[in-house]
């Protein structure tokens, strides 16, 4: 493969001044493609299709929701499904992240009843994940309600796109999806937080061994 030079890549990411070769980077590899086996990599013909793609600003707010959604349904999936069998029961309507300590309390809770042991289960999930995600810089304190309030700020996608479109604009690849998270988000850190949610979602991916979003 005929992999682009790191000055264009800068060019590509819209980055400019003296960091920008260590920025581009930062964006493009990161910790968890090894974790997970993967070795990104920008060739020519990838550069151009990006190059001449304009991404849809509410693809921000699609990966904040899908990595909550992800969280949600290890947490009460199963929990939720003892209680009520039903499509729709792992649709997690109204739940949070940053409420998800009150919802484990609510679900346990069945009548005058309160399920202990289930309520235990489920924070030991939760917290268990929260252990693997902070090593690729995820803060519940912090980005519980940062995904949120990205869902609120950029909204998301109208509808799923269909297969041939993940793949001919390659919503499936993480590498892509940095490209375009650098070229939408103009703010620093903002971007970075965002590189820590892809990061997250990416690592439950390859965890589960389901595709990046989930519709």
């Amino acid at each position: 493969m005929d992999a682009c030079s790191t000055h264009s890549l800068e060019q590509l990411l819209g980055l400019k001044g003296e960091d920008a070769n260590k920025r581009a980077k930062s964006i493009l590899f990161r910790p968890v493609d090894k974790i997970c086996g993967q070795h990104p990599i920008i060739t020519r013909s990838l550069k151009h299709s990006l190059s001449t793609m304009k991404p849809n600003m509410r693809l921000v707010g699609e990966i904040a929701f899908q990595l909550d959604r992800r969280i949600l349904d290890h947490v009460f999936t199963e929990a939720r499904s003892l209680q009520k069998k039903s499509k729709s029961s792992h649709r997690f309507y109204g739940f949070s992240i940053s409420t998800i300590y009150q919802m484990m309390h609510k679900i346990a809770k069945k009548g005058n009843r309160f399920d202990n042991n289930m309520e235990l289960e489920m924070r030991l999930k939760f917290e268990k994940m929260l252990v693997k995600l902070s090593s690729f810089g995820y803060i519940y304190d912090l980005h519980a309600d940062f995904t949120q309030d990205i869902v609120n700020k950029y909204g998301l996608l109208n509808g799923p796109p269909d297969q041939l479109t993940i793949k001919g604009f390659g919503l499936d690849n993480p590498l892509v999806l940095r490209v375009l998270l650098a070229q939408l988000i103009r703010d620093r850190q903002e971007l970075y937080d965002m590189l820590i949610i892809l990061d997250c979602l990416c690592f439950l991916s390859y965890e589960d061994g389901k595709p990046l979003f989930i519709w």
